[in-house]
């Protein structure tokens, strides 16, 4: 996906890319986050590349664990 996203960016196709949710599904690890963040490099240094985290960015410290949401307030995000 990533490739087709950089030829259109090449194209000068598109200007920017939104992506909602779920960015890497790193769940703590920063290898993952490494990995991802290398990925996009051919993008995202050539636009701008917005995220918003999913629930697996949220509730990575307490995986299946609703004691995020009772621990903190609802507008409050650990990633």
């Amino acid at each position: 996906m990533i490739k087709a996203i950089a030829n259109d960016v090449n194209s000068n196709n598109i200007n920017s890319v939104f992506h909602i949710g779920d960015i890497s599904y790193a769940t703590g690890f920063l290898a993952e986050w490494d990995y991802f963040l290398h990925l996009i490099n051919p993008v995202a240094s050539r636009i701008s590349y917005m995220t918003a985290i999913g629930n697996h960015e949220r509730y990575y410290t307490h995986t299946n664990d609703n004691s995020v949401q009772r621990t903190f307030s609802s507008n409050i995000y650990i990633t």
